[in-house]
């Protein structure tokens, strides 16, 4: 994909023979929006207008895109333009060029330092040190770590500079992994889809795909199938916006008819980046949640004519539910 700013600077791309572009229209990149390209391709162009708010823009478009594991370039394009008046300016021809000779996060951050600052100003290594502990791979920070090296002021001998540059990338990395231990916690489902159960959570994911949709349908249907609050209103705001047949096509065609908060929980659903369904998993999830009903009929029949406390058909019940919920 080509991310740009705007649907004009889509426009744009789309004129100049660069079909891929798209846009986040008006709004700041999200984590949904990266979750979403993920999905959809494994490289991204970052093309956002030159001037200042545009460059700060891709600097947090890069950070988002390469948390997700999306390889990232950055196009360059000439001072104060963006894709419309490029292609106005320059042509079609121009607006690919930009793109074809995207830069890698890295090369674009160092570019831009050594536009801003000298090699013999203190602030300069500190930056640099900043940038490069950011490297994704060792073949790309050797590219940088020697031409460096080479200019350090304090040192003659230039691998004694590559190592004092590598002591200090080092230190930096290790500042940077101590700081984001913490967040470690934080990493879990969002909290709409963490309210689902596991099960529920297969099955509505599997009703977002139209190649499962027709397996879902059916246990939508029975609410008594569902194990929580959150999947039980799922449930019935879906059969009260399609009462007598089930939706067709992209979730994009219908999931307006839903309310707004169904709407979230679902597309929240859709977004996990991590989740592998096939038709195996969502019949097997149907499969279980049947059975569990059919299981907690029993039980209740089973108190009724074994009075008294009997745990293990509680454990038993519970056991089975906790052991079936990745799928048959």
């Amino acid at each position: 994909a080509v991310l740009v700013e705007g649907y004009l600077d889509v426009i744009a791309c789309h004129r100049a023979g660069v079909e891929e572009a798209v846009a986040s229209l008006g709004t700041s990149l999200s984590e949904d929006h990266a979750k979403m390209l993920r999905r959809w391709c494994g490289r991204v162009t970052v093309l956002y207008d030159s001037d200042e708010a545009g460059q700060k823009a891709a600097d947090r478009a890069c950070e988002m895109l390469q948390a997700e594991g999306i390889e990232v370039r950055v196009a360059l394009m000439p001072p104060g333009a963006d894709p419309d008046t490029l292609l106005k300016s320059a042509g079609a021809a121009a607006v690919q060029s930009a793109c074809d000779r995207g830069l890698s996060p890295l090369d674009y951050q160092l570019g831009k330092l050594t536009r801003r600052l000298q090699p013999h100003e203190p602030e300069f290594w500190k930056e640099v040190v900043s940038v490069l502990a950011a490297a994704t791979s060792d073949l790309e920070l050797e590219k940088h770590l020697v031409p460096l090296a080479a200019v350090y002021p304090d040192l003659r001998d230039p691998l004694a500079a590559q190592k004092a540059l590598r002591r200090m990338i080092g230190a930096e990395r290790r500042l940077r992994k101590k700081a984001s231990i913490p967040s470690i916690a934080a990493a879990r489902l969002p909290s709409s889809i963490s309210q689902f159960h596991p099960l529920e959570r297969t099955l509505f994911q599997g009703f977002m795909e139209e190649a499962f949709r027709d397996m879902a349908w059916e246990a939508i249907q029975d609410e008594n199938l569902l194990l929580t609050g959150q999947g039980v209103r799922t449930a019935i705001a879906i059969k009260q916006a399609f009462p007598t047949a089930l939706p067709n096509g992209k979730p994009s065609e219908w999931l307006s008819r839903l309310p707004e908060e169904q709407q979230a929980w679902l597309t929240d659903l859709q977004l996990q980046p991590d989740t592998v369904l096939n038709e195996s998993a969502v019949i097997g999830v149907v499969k279980t949640l049947k059975k569990r009903v059919m299981l907690r009929s029993t039980f209740e029949h089973l108190k009724i004519l074994l009075p008294g406390e009997d745990p293990t058909l509680e454990n038993a019940l519970s056991e089975y539910t906790n052991s079936r919920t990745q799928g048959p």
